[in-house]
């Protein structure tokens, strides 16, 4: 893989290939972001601020593109003060319906519910905790309770082999319920699966709430985004703000008006 990824790279550089599309190693290749005259960064969020700037410390003339459903509050400070440029997309795709949002206790009986619930229409079930421990003590009470729906586990740490083939059975419809952490935050895209449940949400950004709730919702049947949480007494002054702003911008092509949000609660 080393040799084939080196190949590409010389071919760039020898102008033999036009257009690379690739991971983060882009950016740790500096041979590669001097030649770029044009760079487009998708998830934008996802990146840190010293891969960004280093395009601009090794080729200030270099067009720099970043796309991101939830601009990170620097990137936003540095649209909303001028110093560059913004453009949204407002319109969603057609036949796209906006995703019913439900905020309430953690209950496992009621988590019960929806999954079945989503089982007899023949969907599927995301339910995401941000904790690897958390995740794997709720699948097993889920396996206890009902053997014969087909569930799995999904998680960074695992063997990527193993990531990649539980993500493609569930995208085949082989699972029916995923319990993942947020490895599935972005770039996931399964139309048949219309119904996502976040434990302990209030531990959650308000861009990996956004992002989370975009997993779902991606054709043209209903979807649902369940955010549960302890207790109120057990959240925060801030996790709260960023539950009740994600219910307050729960239409289409909210990402903007959720981001200036997440500017305003996390500060500039």
């Amino acid at each position: 893989l080393t040799t084939k990824k080196n190949d590409v790279f010389d071919g760039f550089l020898s102008n033999k290939i036009d257009l690379i599309v690739g991971t983060h190693s882009i950016v740790k290749n500096s041979s590669l972001l001097k030649k770029a005259d044009l760079f487009i960064v998708d998830e934008e969020h996802r990146f840190g601020v010293k891969d960004k700037e280093a395009v601009f410390s090794l080729n200030p003339v270099c067009d720099f593109l970043s796309l991101s459903a939830t601009p990170i509050p620097r990137s936003l400070q540095f649209s909303l003060s001028g110093v560059r440029n913004i453009s949204t997309m407002l319109t969603p795709p057609l036949s796209r319906k906006p995703i019913v949002l439900s905020f309430l206790k953690y209950n496992f009986n009621f988590l019960k519910t929806i999954i079945l619930r989503e089982k007899s229409r023949d969907g599927q079930v995301f339910v995401v905790d941000n904790s690897v421990n958390n995740i794997k003590r709720l699948f097993s009470l889920f396996v206890k309770s009902f053997p014969h729906i087909n569930s799995s586990l999904l998680y960074g740490s695992m063997d990527r082999y193993k990531i990649l083939k539980t993500m493609n059975d569930f995208r085949n419809k082989k699972i029916d319920v995923l319990f993942c952490t947020t490895i599935i935050e972005s770039g996931i895209d399964v139309p048949s699966a219309n119904s996502i449940v976040v434990v302990n949400s209030h531990l959650f950004g308000l861009s990996q709430l956004y992002q989370l709730k975009g997993r779902v919702g991606r054709s043209i049947f209903q979807s649902f985004a369940y955010f549960m949480y302890p207790s109120l007494k057990q959240i925060t002054g801030s996790g709260l703000k960023r539950l009740k702003s994600l219910q307050k911008n729960d239409e289409l092509g909210a990402g903007y008006q959720i981001a200036v949000s997440d500017l305003n609660i996390r500060g500039p």
